[in-house]
């Protein structure tokens, strides 16, 4: 039988693995598919994105191709949450078959702001650490294991170079998608303002706040893939046996 699928796009430093547990809670009818990007993980041997934009393109031909006939959905936490958004307006603007419902975790609405604040160049190892540290992406035990950091700090220099790359352009058009947002009430670098967030879509608008920082996701998994559950129920008949 098809499934609804739920494509699921990962933080920066991230990888596609930390959505694996989310295998446990969501109903049969939804099949995860979580979004490798360029240079870790399953694609370790490939070269990291110079661009955002590349990124970007990167991520809409795997769209394109894996959706087929299939509903689907889109989940993206932080920079995946990003990138999700451009890549929805590329999915209408082409009359592509929109997602049942889209997902924003741990980002702020849309808008100049949602770029990253620059380091005028210096992506420093020091600057990184202390950035994943304010943000709680790693505990401080790992923090100070140089051999942990050897192995991340490539993809963590990459992904914030792409999102330092990443100019925001003001998109007038609607999302024409119900869209869920959730972030932590801990969290600094976003908002629940749903005036902002109603002004993304053409549609409905649900927010959800959990305990936690911008890691959220990582204690609240059986809660968001609940929510998640629900709110696909209504498109199980979507699926053809």
């Amino acid at each position: 039988m098809d499934k609804l699928k739920l494509f699921c796009f990962h933080h920066a430093g991230g990888s596609a693995r930390v959505f694996t547990p989310w295998k446990n809670y969501l109903n049969d009818f939804i099949e995860l598919c979580p979004i490798e990007l360029s240079g870790r993980g399953s694609r370790m041997n490939e070269l990291f994105y110079q661009t955002f934009e590349e990124g970007l393109n990167d991520v809409f031909q795997v769209i394109l191709k894996e959706v087929g006939d299939s509903p689907y959905a889109l989940f993206g936490h932080s920079m995946g949450g990003m990138m999700v958004y451009e890549l929805c307006h590329r999915i209408q603007k082409i009359d592509f078959r929109n997602p049942e419902h889209i997902y924003f975790s741990g980002m702020k609405a849309p808008g100049p702001s949602i770029t990253a604040k620059k380091s005028e160049g210096r992506i420093s190892d020091t600057w990184i650490e202390e950035k994943i540290f304010q943000l709680g992406g790693m505990p401080e035990e790992l923090m100070h294991n140089k051999e942990i950091l050897k192995l991340f700090m490539p993809i963590l220099r990459s992904d914030f170079h792409m999102l330092e790359t990443h100019q925001y352009n003001e998109l007038d058009e609607k999302l024409n998608t119900d869209i869920t947002i959730l972030n932590g009430v801990s969290d600094d670098i976003v908002t629940n303002d749903s005036a902002k967030w109603q002004a993304v879509t053409s549609k409905k608008l649900n927010i959800y706040t959990f305990e936690g920082g911008h890691f959220f996701i990582n204690d609240h998994v059986k809660m968001i893939v609940e929510i998640i559950n629900q709110t696909l129920k209504g498109h199980e008949n979507l699926i053809h046996a």
